[in-house]
């Protein structure tokens, strides 16, 4: 009999050991919790257009102030893009301050709303909007990204023309003085990343694009007009960017910047 007790012991001891292993923690006991397995993960980076999204995204026919007039009079640019490794231009009114708080927000050109929402708390307001602008490359999409805003006027998937109000002016819930952080972004993903950086990434100068040579007359028509029309596909050829560099040329003809800084 007594030669059974080392293995009973041994055996008490596994039981134990197990016990332990298996026992449930209680609340003052350290745990791994482990992700949700279940809970949907939201990453703009995978929202991307797909072929048929791109085809009915319209081309750049004439291009708008995003801010201030049509030729974005009333406003300065506070920080120009790559000034402090700023990836947009800050456009504010010439008030200052939160004087431009509420102020309309314009599309700079015919669009397709992809993304509207609150990336992170940083950005606060964010829409961005996607225009084809090469007709030797009609998959080429470039998208205008416009962030801080108060309130958002459209919706993913609605097609706007020119000059269209599709936001307000807005501060990030109080985060900063109010202002419009607009970026332009060559391709079709929907990531907000950041702000800024120490190169250019696949940002282009918003001011830049926006003094680019003008198209002809006939595409000079007001949002309404442009909607009415919208059928007509003499209205569907493309707005072309001239440059040896591929980056937009400011125009020559005496044409205001769409966005200056006030005189000292």
């Amino acid at each position: 009999m007594l030669r059974w007790i080392p293995a009973l012991l041994v055996a008490l001891v596994l039981l134990f050991l197990a016990a332990r292993q298996f026992k449930g923690r209680g609340p003052g006991d350290a745990a791994t919790v482990l992700p949700d397995t279940h809970q949907a993960v939201f990453d703009p980076a995978f929202i991307r257009q797909r072929p048929p999204l791109i085809a009915a995204t319209p081309y750049l026919t004439r291009l708008s102030a995003a801010l201030g007039s049509e030729n974005g009079a009333l406003t300065y640019n506070a920080q120009p893009f790559l000034i402090d490794r700023h990836l947009g231009d800050d456009l504010n009114g010439i008030g200052g301050w939160n004087s431009d708080f509420g102020d309309p927000v314009f599309a700079i050109g015919n669009g397709l709303v992809t993304y509207t929402g609150t990336p992170s708390p940083g950005w606060g307001g964010t829409l961005t909007v996607a225009h084809r602008n090469n007709p030797e490359d009609p998959t080429a999409v470039i998208q205008s990204f416009y962030s801080h805003l108060s309130s958002l006027l459209v919706s993913v998937g609605d097609r706007i023309a020119s000059g269209d109000k599709i936001g307000e002016v807005g501060n990030a819930a109080g985060r900063y003085l109010a202002h419009l952080h607009l970026e332009l972004r060559k391709g079709t993903a929907s990531d907000a990343g950041a702000g800024y950086h120490q190169s250019a990434l696949n940002r282009l100068s918003p001011s830049l694009f926006l003094q680019a040579d003008k198209p002809s007359s006939r595409h000079s028509l007001l949002p309404a007009i442009l909607s009415i029309l919208s059928e007509d596909s003499s209205l569907d050829q493309p707005l072309t960017i001239s440059s040896k560099s591929g980056n937009p040329k400011p125009s020559d003809k005496g044409e205001k910047s769409a966005a200056r800084k006030p005189q000292q």
